[in-house]
């Protein structure tokens, strides 16, 4: 009934924990876990799991290629994917199943929790998160998925039409891809439902890209948003609800990637303001220093702070 994709790298400490967690739904699934050529014991572990679970390797190629892989293997009517260290809560795919049936959704998304250690779900003393529907329900899904709408891949269940007719995830959006997948799910006329209790838990870990290297998250999201307004373009002219978000979006890879001490701040603010809109004072000194000390050097000097760049029409 549902096939399970798991793209697996240097997860040897995690992967069991992953798997039982997927296994233990009590509905049928086709699990794939794919080795994506790691150094430590990940294969090992999988192989114990090989009664259970299909189980291939081969040569390193990042996430998106390895889950790509996976797609070529779809046997059933959903599709779950979910990364080799977060977990499912129990019960969740009946919870997911019920509410596809009762409100005929092509994507089911849950709430979740976020953890650092498995000690901390046992406790259950866990906030629980939940994304942005009241902007989906007021703009649409593309621009919900284009802005503030996102949840972990463990939290999402997907027909298989839908993942079918996107093709895969997006390999030249190394950090930001499982985002850009829930777009191409609105794209592709999706229809989204929600499930407002615990369905996943997502370990945070500091050594992940986003967190670790914050210049290429930013550069993922300027490009990721600059293909979205070309898809748009090309369905004609843009809606009010979808220049607002490309305006957001530009706005705060700006914002961001200024502080980060990066030049291609500059491209996002070009897109603010062919956008017609306009940046606040407190970028507007920053850039200007930027053309004459460099970004990196401004960066340096001038603390932009935490607040994103105000935009108006």
């Amino acid at each position: 009934m549902i096939t399970t994709i798991i793209p697996c790298f240097k997860c040897a400490n995690t992967i069991e924990a992953t798997l039982n967690s997927v296994l233990n739904q009590g509905i049928s699934s086709h699990v794939i876990a794919l080795d994506d050529g790691s150094p430590d014991q990940t294969l090992e572990v999988l192989k114990t799991f090989e009664d259970r679970a299909q189980i291939l390797t081969g040569p390193n190629q990042g996430v998106s290629g390895t889950r790509n892989k996976g797609i070529g293997l779809i046997q059933d009517d959903w599709v779950q994917f979910i990364d080799s260290d977060d977990l499912l809560a129990p019960d969740t795919w009946a919870d997911r199943l019920a509410c596809a049936e009762e409100s005929g959704a092509d994507v089911v998304v849950t709430d979740w929790a976020d953890f650092t250690n498995d000690g901390q779900i046992a406790h259950g003393n866990l906030s629980q998160r939940s994304t942005d529907w009241a902007r989906l329900h007021r703009a649409g899904a593309e621009v919900a998925c284009a802005t503030s709408f996102w949840a972990p891949p463990a939290a999402v269940l997907y027909r298989r039409w839908v993942v079918d007719k996107i093709g895969g995830f997006r390999t030249d959006l190394p950090i930001i891809q499982d985002a850009r997948f829930l777009f191409d799910a609105a794209l592709a006329g999706a229809k989204f439902a929600h499930v407002p209790k615990i369905g996943a838990y997502y370990r945070i870990a500091d050594q992940s890209l986003s967190r670790s290297n914050p210049v290429k998250f930013w550069r993922d999201v300027l490009t990721n948003i600059r293909q979205i307004e070309t898809l748009w373009q090309a369905n004609g002219p843009l809606s009010n609800n979808e220049q607002e978000a490309l305006l957001e979006v530009y706005s705060s890879a700006a914002n961001s990637l200024l502080r980060c001490g990066d030049a291609a701040f500059k491209q996002a603010e070009d897109q603010v303001l062919r956008l017609g809109g306009t940046l606040n004072s407190k970028y507007r000194i920053g850039s200007k220093m930027a053309g004459l000390f460099g970004p990196s050097v401004t960066a340096a000097l001038f603390q932009l702070g935490r607040t994103l760049p105000s935009h108006r029409k």
